[in-house]
């Protein structure tokens, strides 16, 4: 009789206790969704998942915005630096580098050069050889802002900060490997733009037909400092703004 007077005690123990969790529980979990509507207006936690979803897909990366401390230096050292043309001519690299990628075939402009071409078909390439499809489409740049001023030996970079948005998908043999199908994703990219003052290392970036020569009479242009042609006289202070050249594209994840 003790025994079973004993285990029925325990089982008395054993309710009062799950009861107590239970009671804990339903206490907690109402209170953490009686918050969740009063913040997100909902107490569906799928439905706010999605839209935190949906409101990081339409949110803007930020960038590195230093244009107004570098860009008095550029000017400076480039006089002639016409920056608003320089900023549309990284966003068209941009634009024509994303174009490429969903296309599968090389489409840059004049300005960019072997070395980003290079890393185009690199690409290319291996979303060829894996099977794979990029596409990029609705693009839409927020904001570009100089990010970097370097000069390193040889030449000088500046490179650019664009953040932007796009539907972009990632498919292999039709199942999406990355990207939305319906939501857009946010991104920020380095563009950067260097100015060869070392005729030594021209080849290196790939940059014949960008500007290295005299647009009067074709002579190569030695010192990229100098405003006249020393074979013709022409000048070429003009000219200088070509001898930028677009040499890589990096995204950030």
């Amino acid at each position: 009789m003790g025994g079973l007077i004993g285990i029925v005690v325990l089982l008395g123990v054993m309710c009062v206790f799950a009861i107590t969790i239970l009671v804990i529980f339903v206490t907690i979990s109402t209170k953490i969704k009686r918050t969740a509507k009063d913040i997100w207006g909902t107490d569906d936690f799928r439905q706010i998942a999605q839209d935190s979803e949906r409101e990081y897909a339409n949110t803007p990366k930020s960038v590195n915005a230093m244009t107004g401390v570098l860009l008095p230096r550029i000017s400076r050292d480039f006089p002639h630096f016409n920056y608003a043309q320089m900023k549309d001519k990284a966003e068209n690299v941009l634009m024509a580098y994303l174009g490429s990628i969903t296309s599968g075939n090389i489409n840059l402009p004049s300005e960019c050069s072997d070395d980003l071409k290079e890393k185009l078909r690199l690409r290319i390439e291996q979303n060829a050889m894996t099977g794979c499809k990029e596409v990029h489409s609705n693009t839409k740049i927020h904001r570009t802002e100089i990010a970097r001023y370097e000069k390193k030996a040889g030449l000088v970079s500046i490179t650019f900060q664009t953040s932007m948005q796009s539907m972009y998908t990632k498919k292999k043999n039709g199942k999406l490997l990355k990207g939305h199908a319906d939501l857009y994703t946010q991104n920020r990219f380095d563009i950067e733009a260097v100015y060869v003052q070392d005729r030594d290392k021209v080849d290196r970036y790939g940059t014949g037909g960008t500007g290295l020569n005299c647009p009067s009479c074709g002579a190569p242009i030695k010192n990229l400092g100098v405003k006249h042609c020393e074979y013709c006289g022409n000048g070429i202070v003009e000219y200088n703004m070509s001898v930028w050249v677009f040499n890589d594209i990096t995204q950030y994840k």
